[in-house]
């Protein structure tokens, strides 16, 4: 499993911060950039192709509704999750068809969206 996050790899719909040690730039200006920093983010969808591993571990699709502003940005429908021993889950017992929210880190292959949730809710 991939978990790119680097210049070639960042993509449109990814949360991010920048630093910068420069001034602000007037409009349409450039910024230079001193630090990106990967931050957490939320999504709502319905579970498909569930996987249970072992000792909390799973794997899962997270099918996005279609007015996701990440649909609209990128064409993106599914987000592959994957739920980690520590992933602090309140939603419960998870199945395919299951509607929930997951938080965590979400990364780009090149040719798909992978997420590490931190947390899983109703």
């Amino acid at each position: 499993t991939s978990f790119p996050f680097d210049a070639a790899t960042i993509h449109a719909g990814q949360r991010v911060e920048v630093d910068s040690l420069g001034a602000i730039p007037v409009g349409g200006g450039t910024i230079t950039t001193d630090k990106v920093r990967l931050e957490q983010q939320a999504f709502t969808g319905t579970v498909a192709s569930f996987v249970a591993g072992t000792g909390g571990k799973a794997t899962f699709d997270l099918t996005l509704p279609s007015d996701s502003y990440l649909t609209f940005l990128t064409g993106q429908t599914v987000i592959h999750i994957f739920q980690q021993a520590g992933t602090n889950n309140k939603f419960g017992a998870i199945g395919n068809g299951s509607v929930l929210r997951v938080r965590g880190l979400m990364f780009w292959t090149g040719t798909t969206f992978n997420m590490i949730a931190r947390r899983i809710t109703p």
